[in-house]
């Protein structure tokens, strides 16, 4: 007797013999199953050449089971059936707004956009339930298992797949008090006498762009002084007058208007950011993630609006 421990690598096997004897011909059961005649019966001689038995007694006008493709054909079709309700589970979940997002966010952007969309979005979709990890670093997605991961600054080069949600203004600013104490920055290049406050993540180094109303383009030296992969960090160092830097305009509007922050060089621009969604599976995502994902794109525009 020939091995039978390769059940489960047969199981396509199995479900074209059971497809035979349903439909009682090669014939009908290649129709149903899409494939050639000739096809399904190599698969159904492979299975008899594995088990060393004949399940089927051929004529040229009918089929009949052997008492093994009997027994095989009756213990087969509950495991296909079990694997078929299993398909069907996943599928409907798949089909249905329910299950677990798993997803990572900057703090920042957690909690000045994203806990607001979430409870708005659970609303809507009240079974679909959210793990949400805050982290202003770039954690590796399909290692910790996330679904889904909201990123801030510029796109990078990556195997993951992105979609847009917004563009965002990135704003030089200074603590409200900073300049009682400090020299006025009158042009780009007064940025290199100052102390800077820099977000790892935007990866400025130690330069910066900036481009005026007039399309002038220039590049100047900055001096950090303090570097942080925290976006909130930056703003309280940024706030405490640590020194001047770069902060996202939608997370710092109520500071701009309450004077705690002040905008530096305002008719000086550097490059539009992006918020994007990132996932690592386009063509296999779960609906209830595209559903969010969807769901913020409509309402990221919110952000823009208050710039």
């Amino acid at each position: 007797m020939k091995n039978t421990n390769n059940g489960i690598r047969h199981l396509n096997r199995l479900a074209i013999f059971a497809n035979v004897v349903e439909k009682g011909s090669f014939t009908r059961a290649a129709e149903t199953l899409g494939l050639t005649k000739s096809t399904v019966s190599q698969q159904v001689k492979k299975l008899e050449d594995e088990l060393d038995v004949q399940l089927l007694n051929r004529s040229t006008r009918s089929l009949h089971l052997t008492d093994e493709g009997a027994r095989l054909y009756g213990a087969g079709r509950s495991m296909l059936d079990i694997a078929n309700h299993a398909f069907s589970e996943v599928s409907s979940l798949h089909e249905e707004a329910v299950g677990r997002i798993r997803l990572t966010a900057p703090h920042n952007l957690g909690v000045t956009f994203l806990d607001q969309c979430i409870v708005e979005f659970r609303r809507l979709y009240p079974g679909v339930d959210f793990d949400v990890v805050l982290d202003d670093s770039i954690v590796p997605m399909i290692q910790e298992g996330f679904d889904l991961a909201i990123r801030v600054g510029w796109p990078r080069n990556s195997s993951l797949y992105a979609r847009k949600l917004c563009d965002f203004e990135m704003l030089i600013c200074a603590g409200g008090e900073y300049f009682r104490d400090q020299r006025r920055i009158r042009v780009p290049e007064d940025l290199l006498q100052h102390d800077w406050v820099s977000i790892k993540q935007l990866g400025f180094g130690d330069a910066i762009a900036l481009t005026n109303g007039r399309g002038r383009r220039v590049q100047v030296k900055i001096n950090t002084r303090i570097e942080t992969n925290s976006g909130l960090a930056a703003r309280e160092f940024i706030s405490r007058c640590s020194g001047i830097g770069v902060l996202p305009g939608y997370a710092i509007q109520p500071d701009l208007k309450s004077g705690a922050l002040v905008g530096v060089l305002p008719d000086w621009h550097i490059e539009t950011a992006t918020i994007f969604a990132v996932f690592p599976d386009r063509d296999h995502m779960t609906k209830r993630t595209r559903l969010f994902v969807d769901y913020l794109v409509e309402v990221a525009g919110r952000l823009a609006d208050t710039e």
